[in-house]
């Protein structure tokens, strides 16, 4: 079976939307983009409603307590959702040669994290990409090997899980955020 020419679209889709949500959340705001990096999880739970490792300070910080409650409930699982349906489900069973089924989806899968938060800079891109990929290329073959995906969906929400915890423990305890990114 050959990759239908919508998978060329669909992959990438959630790297540029995150990319536009970002600018769009900048503009609306008028601050600069490093300045809303710390919405990062609220505008990718946003973003995975459309689509259905090591934490840098900028990714945990602080944000409205009501909201860092109400994306505990939301991101881990709309997250383990939307990344498991486009990446695995539409990427890795829309190619026939095990190599693309696996290496195309992990690409994107790692790419769309490069701009998680938005930051036009080069290293920053490269580092987040290259952060991601062992693991994607990782998830996607697993998935191809054994086609089961509930224990990558269990692993992925446990992250996302423990993101958010320490999203609302800075969110409640400011302090908490100062004595981390002070490290």
């Amino acid at each position: 079976m050959k990759a239908d020419r919508s998978v060329w679209f669909i992959l990438p889709m959630r790297s540029v939307l995150f990319v536009v949500i970002f600018l769009l959340c900048a503009i609306m705001t008028g601050k600069d983009l490093t300045d809303i990096t710390h919405w990062w999880s609220i505008i990718a739970s946003a973003a995975n409603l459309f689509t259905f490792p090591y934490l840098a300070p900028m990714m945990i910080a602080l944000i409205p307590p009501y909201l860092a409650l109400l994306n505990l409930l939301l991101f881990p699982i709309t997250t383990t959702i939307a990344e498991e349906g486009v990446y695995l489900g539409c990427g890795v069973n829309s190619f026939h040669s095990k190599w693309a089924a696996v290496l195309v989806p992990a690409f994107f899968y790692a790419f769309q994290h490069s701009f998680i938060p938005t930051i036009f800079d080069g290293s920053f891109v490269l580092y987040r990409f290259l952060s991601f990929l062992p693991l994607t290329i990782w998830i996607c073959y697993q998935y191809h090997r054994k086609g089961g995906i509930a224990y990558i969906m269990a692993g992925h929400w446990l992250l996302n899980i423990a993101t958010t915890i320490q999203i609302v423990i800075t969110s409640f305890y400011p302090q908490v955020y100062v004595l981390l990114s002070s490290q």
